[in-house]
C-alpha cells in the first residue's frame, strides 16, 4: 500500500448551501459537511501481485476513497489501495496517518453501512429501507425509514461525483499501460482536473494540495476497544436524535396538509385522540365548520403530546 497518494482541501465549516436551502435536509444534517465512499478503478497489476488487487468482481483494481462537498467537489482523495482491501481498513489509514482526513469537532460525513457509525460518520441504520427505488410503492412508516431515505438522497452525491469523474476520463475505464504508480498519479490528477472544472483553480490544489501537516496534526489520538464502544453509543445516539426530530416534523407536516385537503380524519382513522375525554362530541361530517373545528383540536392534542418529545431531544444535546 506504499504507493497510496492523498490530496486534501478541507471543506467550509459552515452548513453547505445544499444542505440549508432544502427543508428535507434542514436542520437535520446542519453538521454534515459531505459524504465519503470508495470506488474502483481498473488498475495493470505484475502477475506477483495481482491477487491483493483482485476485487469482488474478479479484476485488478485500485480502491479509492474520496470525500466530497455537496457542490459536486473532492475534499480528499486516497489512491493506491489494493482493489482486495476492505473500505473500513482504507479510512482507517486515512484517518491515522499525517496529515490524512480529518473532521472538524462535532461535524461528519454521511457514510454507507460498510464503514460503520464512529465519531465523524453517520451511516444509515441497518436492515431499514434505504434507498428510493426501495420507497416506490410507499413512503417511509417510522423515523428510521425517513431518515434513510434523506441520508441516501443526500449521501447520493458521492455516487454522482465519481460518476461524472468517470466520464469525463475515459482513462479510468480503460486499460492502463503504465506502471501503477503512475496510475495511482493519474486518478490523483483526474480528481484535480475535475475540481477545476467544477469551479476550483488546479494551481491552488497543486500548491497545497499535498497537504502539509501542522505539528497538531502529528498526533493521532487512540481509542481503547471501551472507549470506541461509548463514541459508537454517542453517534448513534446522535443519529436517533436527529431521525426522532425529523419524524416529529415530517408528522406535524402531514397533518397540516391533510386538513387543509380535509382528509385528516382519513388519516388519523386508527388513532383514538378523544379516548378519555369524557367531554369530546361526535362530529357531524355534514357540518364542515364543526369538523374543521374537530380537526384543529385534534391536531392540538397531538402536538401537545409530541411537544415533550421534541423538548427533550433539544435539551439533551
Amino acid at each position: 500500500m506504499g504507493n497510496a497518494r492523498l490530496v486534501i482541501r478541507l471543506p467550509d465549516e459552515s452548513t453547505p448551501s445544499e444542505i440549508t436551502n432544502n427543508p428535507r435536509f434542514y436542520p437535520y444534517f446542519k453538521d454534515c459537511i459531505g459524504a465519503l465512499d470508495g470506488t474502483h478503478i481498473r488498475a495493470s497489476i505484475p502477475l506477483s501481485t495481482q491477487g491483493r488487487f483482485r476485487s469482488r468482481k474478479g479484476g485488478t483494481t485500485q480502491n479509492v476513497l474520496a470525500a466530497i462537498t455537496f457542490d459536486l467537489k473532492f475534499s480528499y482523495v486516497l489512491t493506491g489501495w489494493e482493489g482486495s482491501a476492505h473500505d473500513s481498513r482504507i479510512l482507517s489509514d486515512a484517518l491515522s496517518r499525517p496529515g490524512g482526513l480529518r473532521i472538524p469537532e462535532g461535524k461528519y460525513y454521511l457514510a454507507d453501512t460498510g464503514y460503520g457509525i464512529q465519531n465523524g460518520y453517520i451511516t444509515p441504520y441497518r436492515g431499514v429501507r434505504y434507498h428510493l427505488k426501495e420507497f416506490s410503492a410507499e413512503g417511509p412508516e417510522n423515523a428510521k425509514e425517513l431518515f434513510n431515505l434523506r441520508h441516501s438522497s443526500l449521501r447520493i452525491t458521492v455516487e454522482r461525483v465519481f460518476g461524472i469523474l468517470k466520464k469525463q476520463f475515459r482513462v479510468l475505464d480503460s486499460e492502463p499501460f503504465w506502471n501503477f504508480q503512475t496510475q495511482v498519479d493519474i486518478v490523483l490528477a483526474c480528481c484535480i482536473f475535475h475540481n477545476h472544472l467544477m469551479g476550483v483553480d488546479p494551481s491552488d490544489l497543486l500548491n497545497q494540495g499535498l497537504y502539509e501537516a501542522s505539528e497538531s496534526d502529528l498526533i493521532i489520538p487512540t481509542l481503547t476497544e471501551r472507549e470506541e464502544r461509548q463514541e459508537v453509543r454517542e453517534w448513534s445516539a446522535k443519529r436517533d436524535e436527529i431521525a426522532l426530530t425529523m419524524w416529529i416534523d415530517y408528522t406535524a407536516r402531514n397533518i397540516s396538509k391533510d386538513m387543509a385537503t380535509k382528509s385528516f380524519a382519513r388519516t388519523f382513522a386508527d388513532i383514538d385522540l378523544d379516548d378519555g375525554n369524557e367531554d369530546s362530541m361526535p362530529v357531524d361530517c355534514d357540518n364542515e365548520e364543526a369538523e374543521e373545528v374537530n380537526n384543529l383540536e385534534k391536531l392540538l392534542m397531538l402536538w401537545n403530546n409530541l411537544l415533550p418529545i421534541r423538548h427533550h431531544s433539544f435539551t439533551n444535546k
